[in-house]
């Protein structure tokens, strides 16, 4: 007869990093207890997934998960004793989003136009998903204080726009 007892929960999960590839985790090992190592698992909220894939394990207490840019994910970790089913209940779960994609940006005059209306032109991702949308706005800071969204484009609505309402000392973000 065997008798197995459960570790602790790992604590203090977090999202310590992001770029569009991954997310770095990291936790507090059990304050009571002995560990072998830890389990991460993800769940791509994004996609629609209903249930948490097991991503790999680790002796540390952190971990990089590979993620899909511009998508949001929660996280579990777990702590086990030794190979066998000897896993902890996950100490708690946290939300956090991939870093989205980023397009490239430029204005220039639009010669077929009067003089008042530019071209505004960018690049998407190459790798971003097909629902993105790129909002345009004019405004006095890039935090968007006192600013007024211009247009709003989707992926399908192409690469540019003529805009004719510009407005001299204007910044567009």
């Amino acid at each position: 007869v065997s008798c197995y007892t459960s570790p602790y929960s790992p604590a203090g999960l977090s999202c310590t990093s992001k770029t569009q590839t991954s997310v770095s985790l990291s936790w507090t090992k059990p304050s009571t207890g002995s560990v072998t190592g830890y389990r991460v698992y993800k769940k791509d909220i994004t996609a629609g997934a209903s249930s948490y894939t097991y991503v790999n394990y680790t002796t540390s207490t952190s971990y990089n998960v590979s993620v899909t840019a511009g998508h949001k994910y929660s996280f579990k970790v777990t702590s086990y004793l030794d190979t066998t089913s000897n896993e902890s209940t996950p100490g708690a779960t946290i939300e956090c989003y991939a870093k989205a994609p980023t397009c490239s940006f430029s204005v220039s005059p639009d010669t077929s136009a009067p003089n008042t209306t530019q071209k505004l032109s960018w690049t998407w991702p190459e790798s971003g998903r097909s629902d993105m949308w790129l909002y345009i706005y004019k405004g006095t800071s890039s935090t968007f204080t006192n600013s007024t969204l211009v247009a709003s484009k989707s992926k399908d609505d192409g690469t540019s726009l003529s805009y004719s309402s510009l407005s001299a000392n204007t910044n567009y973000y």
